[in-house]
């Protein structure tokens, strides 16, 4: 199987044609069985997709991890080819608009008030743009609160990062976050 490289259109588990705009490597972000902290795990690739199955131009960004994307065919490629041949404002459209990539989303439980939201809204708010999981952890559990079952909250504590953006200990390190009342 030939090796997948930026710039290559692709397929994945997602329909559609893709192209393949960043490659991250991937760690495991914790300590399971054999598998440990930091250990690389596989490719994250970021990916632009220009058509649908049935070759409607329609661009979106998605993240996934590489084994999971195939080549095109050689026939897929010359339709490509030709499709940004003939429409070309389609090809400038493609190549300069600047999508954003979906983030990662992490979500905790919890059942906090009001009150408790916006004091543990502004410690996170002084993390940010450092902030870890750890570091929430410690947050909650220095302020008495703890992540409890789905079922139990009433709040949800949603973090945005990307996955291959981590701190030396091999976290994630989220770039925003949000709350919300079920």
């Amino acid at each position: 199987m030939e090796r997948i490289n930026i710039g290559d259109w692709v397929t994945q588990y997602r329909a559609g044609y893709w192209k393949v705009k960043e490659l991250h490597p991937k760690y495991s972000p914790f300590d399971h069985g054999r598998l440990h902290k930091s250990e690389p795990i596989g490719i994250v690739a970021v990916l632009q997709k220009a058509f649908s199955n049935t070759f409607k131009f329609n661009m979106e960004m998605s993240t996934c991890d590489l084994s999971l994307c195939q080549h095109v065919t050689k026939a897929v490629t010359r339709k490509i080819e030709t499709y940004f041949k003939e429409h070309p404002d389609d090809k400038i459209k493609f190549e300069t608009t600047q999508l954003p990539v979906p983030p990662s989303v992490t979500a905790i439980h919890l059942n906090i008030d009001d009150a408790q939201r916006n004091h543990i809204s502004s410690l996170l708010n002084i993390e940010l743009p450092h902030l870890t999981y750890p570091k929430v952890k410690e947050i909650l559990s220095d302020n008495g609160l703890t992540e409890v079952l789905p079922g139990a909250d009433n709040t949800l504590l949603f973090l945005f990062g990307y996955s291959w953006e981590q701190d030396k200990n091999f976290n994630m390190i989220y770039f925003r976050y949000d709350f919300k009342r079920k």
